[in-house]
């Protein structure tokens, strides 16, 4: 390559990082925008839910005292758009379709109702086309997946992994949720869920933006043959994500093997008590994928935590998740794709679905790390030894006898 062609090169590439930049920064500016008003109606309900539970004591001090004076309940009409921005209606949700050819590749943002459209047929020149939607295990999940792989080919067998008959992999992704955004799903879904006169309401939102032509009946066909509600919460509840106790999704059997939350309460975790990482959660999400032999890839993970770890985690964590896919600082689906954005499929061994899932598989599930920035943020390894020293020298404190001076 020649010096002009480098230079020129080098100048596409300054001009194109502050406009992405900017985009980025406008991005998280509208998405900060929406999040505000909602965690102002959430603390109200929280504060809401707190009161309930105070002494005869607490009352009486709350005719003097702000702090102890009870909190009124938002309104009905604010409950519901609280319960659809933490968990939006299925055919509202953000859906990547990625696209890689030989010297090219394309991201497009489209809806999950629209998303069987994306599935049918794809342009000429698109070697895989790679649809990743944000669905937990549950109902739509179940339906996605079911037509997904009804519309096309065959995917190839995997001769050393997946299961007997099962020829689609799957792993389980552990993730970094901020520890506020992370309470505010729980309580959300559990003082939501059941709420007497709310529920029917919230009904006649399940289908918002639901364009596709055979999601809605199946989701139907599925919940009457599980004896299940095709109910709001039913379909939208595998958005919270699963706390370190709360089981393994890893070979889950079906619909109904969800997560079923306990309480509000999140635990305290070890690691939070290292420094780094005071403001994180460490959860679990499942990450399913489907591969068909048409040369169409559907991946199905709730995951919107961050995955690579450098010294900007506090920041990233409590950036809004739909704002994740397009930092690819943190995000390893978004890396997957910026990772072949500029050639697409041209430097692959093979240009083919199974070839690229390998990859995505092997990128996405030996996170989270910090080999991407250089180690510069401690790995998880090193970051539970050092809260184990601590809680070494603690014991060994404890156990001196005291011996007066």
């Amino acid at each position: 390559m020649s010096s002009k062609d480098v230079l020129t090169n080098f100048e596409k590439v300054a001009l194109r990082k502050p406009e992405q930049e900017k985009r980025r920064r406008d991005q998280l500016a509208r998405y900060e925008g929406q999040n505000r008003g909602q965690r102002h109606v959430y603390e109200r309900l929280r504060r809401w839910a707190d009161t309930r539970s105070r002494t005869v004591m607490d009352s009486l001090q709350g005719l003097f005292m702000k702090e102890y004076r009870s909190e009124s309940l938002p309104s009905q009409q604010e409950l519901i758009d609280l319960a659809k921005h933490y968990y939006p209606p299925r055919g509202e949700l953000k859906v990547h379709v990625c696209d890689f050819g030989l010297g090219r590749a394309e991201h497009t943002e489209i809806t999950l109702g629209e998303v069987e459209e994306y599935w049918q047929v794809k342009p000429d020149w698109v070697d895989v086309r790679w649809i990743h939607a944000p669905l937990g295990l549950g109902l739509a999940h179940s339906s996605i997946e079911d037509i997904f792989l009804h519309d096309g080919e065959k995917g190839r067998k995997f001769e050393i992994a997946g299961r007997a008959g099962w020829p689609y992999l799957e792993t389980e992704v552990l993730n970094f949720r901020g520890k506020d955004n992370f309470q505010e799903m729980r309580d959300v879904y559990l003082l939501l869920k059941g709420m007497e006169g709310l529920e029917d309401q919230l009904e006649k939102h399940i289908w918002d933006g639901e364009k596709n032509s055979s999601f809605q009946s199946d989701v139907d066909w599925r919940a009457d043959h599980l004896n299940l509600k095709a109910s709001y919460w039913n379909m939208t509840a595998s958005d919270m994500p699963w706390q370190l106790s709360e089981g393994i999704t890893l070979g889950s059997q079906g619909p109904t093997e969800g997560l079923k939350p306990v309480g509000r309460h999140i635990e305290k975790q070890s690691l939070s008590t290292h420094p780094f990482f005071t403001k994180a959660q460490l959860v679990r999400n499942p990450f399913r994928t489907f591969h068909r032999g048409d040369g169409f890839l559907l991946t199905l993970s709730p995951m919107a935590g961050v995955n690579y770890l450098d010294k900007h985690l506090s920041k990233y964590i409590s950036e809004p998740l739909d704002a994740m896919f397009d930092n690819d600082d943190a995000s390893a689906v978004g890396h997957v794709f910026h990772a072949f954005a500029t050639n697409g499929s041209a430097s692959w061994h093979r240009r083919s679905t199974e070839w690229f899932l390998v990859y995505l598989l092997s990128e996405v599930g030996i996170t989270p790390h910090p080999l991407r920035q250089g180690f510069n943020a401690p790995s998880l390894e090193h970051a539970y030894s050092v809260v184990i020293q601590d809680l070494v020298s603690v014991s060994i404190a404890k156990a001196q006898p005291y011996v007066p001076s």
